[in-house]
C-alpha cells in the first residue's frame, strides 16, 4: 500500500494556492495605492492582512521551489517582495501617524524591537526553513532603508537560533557586522545541494 501524502503538498494544489494568494495581493495592492478612508480608517487589520498573505506565498512558494523542484519563480517573488516593502512602508507610517522619518536616535538594543509589527519568522538552522526565512527578512528588514545597519544586526540576533545563532553570534559587532553575519549565513544555507533533496515525481 503506498504511502498517504497530504493533499496540501501536492504541487498542482500549491500553484492554485499560490495563483488565489496572489490575486489577494492584488487587490491589497490597490486599497494599498488608492489610501484614502479605507486603509486609514482600517490600518490595522490590512497591516495584518499583507503579513499573513506574504507569508502564506512564501512558504507555497519555497516548498514549490525546494521539496518540488520548481525553481521558475525567481523573478515572481522578487516583485511580489518589492510591492510588500512598499506595501509595509505605508502601513508603518500610518500606524505611526507620521509621514515623515524620526530624527536620528542612538542605536537601539534588540529587546527594544517590537517583532509584533513584523511576524517575522524565526531561524534555527534547519535547511528546509531557510529560504521562507531569508525572503521574509530580507524583504522586511534588509530591504528597509529607514532601519540602520546596527538595527538591522540585532533583528537578526534576535530571530535565530541553534547552529544559525552561532554562525551570527560569531561575527563582531562592527560597522559592517551586520552584512558580514547576512553574508555568513547565506553562505551556509543558500546552497541549494545542501537543500533537503525533493522526492521523484513520475
Amino acid at each position: 500500500m503506498p504511502p498517504k501524502t497530504d493533499p496540501e503538498s501536492n504541487p498542482v494544489l500549491l500553484r492554485g494556492t499560490k495563483k488565489h494568494l496572489l490575486d489577494a495581493f492584488e487587490q491589497l495592492k490597490t486599497i494599498f495605492a488608492d489610501g484614502g478612508e479605507v486603509l486609514s480608517d482600517s490600518v490595522d487589520a490590512w497591516s495584518e492582512r499583507l503579513e499573513q498573505i506574504a507569508h502564506e506565498y512564501r512558504r507555497v512558494v519555497c516548498e514549490l521551489e525546494t521539496v518540488h523542484g520548481d525553481d521558475s519563480y525567481k523573478t515572481e517573488r522578487l516583485n511580489f517582495d518589492k510591492s510588500y516593502c512598499v506595501m509595509r512602508a505605508i502601513a508603518l507610517k500610518l500606524q505611526k501617524g507620521n509621514p515623515t522619518p524620526p530624527p536620528p536616535q542612538a542605536p537601539r538594543t534588540v529587546t527594544n524591537i517590537r517583532y509584533s509589527e513584523l511576524s517575522l519568522p524565526r531561524f534555527s538552522g534547519r535547511l528546509e526553513d531557510w529560504c521562507v526565512f531569508r525572503d521574509a527578512f530580507d524583504s522586511a528588514i534588509g530591504c528597509c532603508t529607514e532601519i540602520s545597519d546596527y538595527e538591522k544586526f540585532q533583528y537578526l540576533k534576535g530571530l535565530v537560533q541553534g547552529d544559525a545563532s552561532r554562525i551570527v553570534n560569531s561575527v563582531p559587532v562592527s560597522q559592517d557586522g551586520y552584512r558580514d553575519a547576512w553574508r555568513a549565513l547565506k553562505l551556509r544555507y543558500e546552497n541549494k545541494r545542501q537543500l533537503v533533496p525533493h522526492p521523484s515525481f513520475v
